[in-house]
């Protein structure tokens, strides 16, 4: 049998320098959200938590720091872009309960605000040998255990077929797990 080989190329791909975006862009009106999207999946993957100072923006990329200063009151907070939105026409940032809060905007729902670009989020300091002291004891953590994987093939057919084939397929993942074949 003759033997296929892949012939790959990596070519370095240099980081892009953060640049923020065009000034006219970062006014305009804000919103903000909270409970009834609480626990769902942001676009950066991180659980919504209304309780965070973060908040939503369309083009600003993820894991941006900008401040966010109503223009009502003059108060402002620093917020996390952690999610896309806003989807409605003429708003540019939905703003967590929490940031929301701190503005002074919770019972109007919209506010003008300013948004100036600080940058992306600092990464967070990884401990290291030297910073640990000779107090700590090591972290062993056990070998993950193997288990055993049944998996069930469930048809994409309607009627008697269907139960027919996802019962056999349910008998044969028992007897191959209970060791018979």
């Amino acid at each position: 049998m003759p033997r296929l080989e892949a012939h790959v190329r990596l070519f370095p791909v240099a980081a892009k320098p953060f640049r923020a975006p065009a000034a006219a862009k970062l006014a305009g009106t804000a919103s903000w959200y909270g409970r009834h999207w609480e626990g769902r999946l942001t676009a950066s993957g991180a659980r919504f938590d209304p309780h965070r100072l973060t908040a939503a923006h369309r083009s600003l990329p993820l894991n941006t720091r900008v401040r966010v200063t109503n223009l009502e009151n003059a108060k402002s907070v620093t917020v996390l872009i952690n999610d896309r939105g806003p989807y409605v026409a003429g708003r540019v940032i939905d703003l967590s309960t929490a940031a929301a809060r701190r503005l002074g905007m919770i019972k109007e729902g919209l506010a003008p605000v300013r948004i100036k670009v600080l940058g992306p989020k600092p990464p967070v300091a990884k401990p290291t040998l030297a910073s640990a002291t000779s107090t700590f004891a090591p972290v062993v953590t056990p070998a993950p255990v193997p288990r055993r994987r049944v998996g069930y093939a469930v048809p994409a057919l309607a009627g008697l077929a269907a139960a027919a084939i996802l019962i056999v397929s349910l008998l044969l993942g028992w007897r191959r797990w209970a060791g018979f074949s």
